[in-house]
């Protein structure tokens, strides 16, 4: 007689838990279902830690090693990734320092910002250059107060070039240096893409080809000889022929942009300061896998009093699964990656072939499982892969979107060559299957 009770208690709890998730659990709710999350919370505890197979994490001897592999690879593309943001061609001029900074995200959702985390900010002054490889990207406008303590004492921010109110000077590349303004962006007349905009040519008949910094502020000065962008050139509607239309950047602002360089004047050579870590990995346990038509998702056993946030990274390992969508207070919602929305910022790498240098995919969109059980991600290829043929790559996430950090391996896929756009099959190394033990990102906001 108890045991029958001690079941009918179980599947009622069941059934309570799937109506208050599954009515909401994969789309925007309102507050009401927050308070069931929190209040249903304990009991979903439970009934996960008494599933059948939920203590069990076993792996053969082979997943061990694949695993310990793709760490091996993370790590190596960290690594590629930090060196790709090193100036490549360009000279730092004598007495010239570059301070690294992580972007951690765009404050408040300005496209044209970028929140950083600096590894020295020591002696860093506002309108210090902002530089990636050879490229010059903007303007460091906030600097770490000095009786700033912990991750408060490192994080600036940066306003980008393509800003609707900065303005630089550059000179084209080619013969007689034809003088211009650059900033802001335009957008095409012959497409959907845009340009960086370019204010009073001095002779558009002698600008062409790449367009670099000339700036005679001595905090951008520093960075003079870095590349601005490449002179797009469409036709002329009033006086016929070809005529500037702007600049074609050479970097992905909106979704390819993790790492970047302050250059500042210094005698003294910048020093790893141990900066705070842009977050930390938080081992969690999942409720059970639900879907809903094309949705897929499943709850976690932690929330914001966790650190837990909206946005931020689910992992198995290294492989990322998905999303939080949700936190509350004791719970939260994932959003898998196979479910059509969720979005990620990625590139593409080689493990196989350490130097070369990852290329910046950008954002990409699921739109849900193919008939063979494969991811499928829209890629609107605004920056085409510049290969002469398809390539097998795999695909990692890039840092500089809140709550994700780089080096979550995808899963491998065929890289299109060509203008998109794209869809992406994805080949996931863990498949359909989900551990019960999950990592998530917590603890990557800005504030203390």
């Amino acid at each position: 007689m108890m045991s029958v009770s001690r079941s009918r208690r179980t599947q009622l709890l069941e059934a309570l838990i799937l109506l208050g998730l599954l009515g909401g659990a994969l789309r925007t709710i309102p507050v009401l279902d927050r308070v069931l999350l929190l209040l249903l919370a304990p009991a979903r505890a439970a009934l996960d830690l008494a599933s059948p197979g939920a203590l069990s994490s076993a792996t053969g001897t082979d997943q061990k090693a694949l695993r310990s592999q793709e760490r091996q690879w993370s790590l190596s593309l960290a690594d590629r990734m930090r060196r790709a943001a090193q100036p490549q061609d360009c000279n730092l001029p004598p007495g010239v320092r570059a301070v690294e900074a992580e972007v951690l995200s765009r404050p408040n959702g300005r496209p044209d910002e970028l929140q950083v985390l600096l590894t020295d900010p020591k002696g860093l002054k506002r309108g210090s250059a902002v530089v990636v490889g050879d490229v010059f990207l903007g303007s460091l406008t906030r600097i770490p107060s000095a009786q700033a303590v912990g991750r408060a004492a490192h994080l600036g921010e940066v306003r980008l070039l393509t800003g609707r109110m900065e303005r630089v000077s550059g000179k084209a590349r080619s013969e007689g240096s034809a003088r211009l303004v650059v900033g802001g962006i335009q957008p095409s007349s012959i497409g959907d893409g845009w340009y960086l905009d370019v204010h009073n040519p001095q002779d558009e008949t002698r600008t062409r080809g790449l367009v670099l910094l000339d700036d005679s502020d001595p905090l951008l000065a520093v960075a003079n000889g870095w590349r601005l962008g490449r002179v797009a050139l469409e036709p002329d509607p009033v006086r016929g022929g070809q005529r500037v239309a702007g600049l074609t950047p050479l970097v992905d602002h909106e979704a390819g942009i993790g790492r970047v360089l302050v250059l500042s004047h210094s005698t003294e050579p910048a020093l790893e300061r141990n900066a705070p870590a842009p977050g930390e990995w938080s081992l969690v346990r999942r409720g059970m896998c639900m879907t809903e038509g094309a949705r897929a998702g499943f709850p976690l056993l932690v929330g914001s009093l966790g650190g837990l946030r909206a946005g931020s990274a689910v992992a198995d390992g290294v492989r990322l699964v998905g999303r939080v969508v949700r936190a509350a207070p004791l719970s939260g919602m994932v959003r898998r990656l196979r479910d059509p929305g969720c979005a990620v910022n990625v590139l593409a790498w080689v493990p196989d072939a350490p130097e070369e240098v990852p290329f910046v995919v950008g954002r990409i969109v699921s739109e849900g499982v193919s008939p063979d059980g494969l991811l499928e991600f829209s890629w609107s290829a605004e920056r085409p892969f510049p290969g002469t043929e398809s390539k097998p790559v795999q695909l990692w996430t890039l840092g500089g979107e809140a709550g994700v950090p780089g080096g979550l391996l995808l899963g491998t896929t065929l890289l299109p060559v060509g203008a998109g756009p794209h869809t992406l099959v994805i080949s996931t190394p863990g498949g359909e299957q989900v551990p019960r033990h999950l990592s998530v990102f917590v603890n990557w906001g800005t504030n203390e």
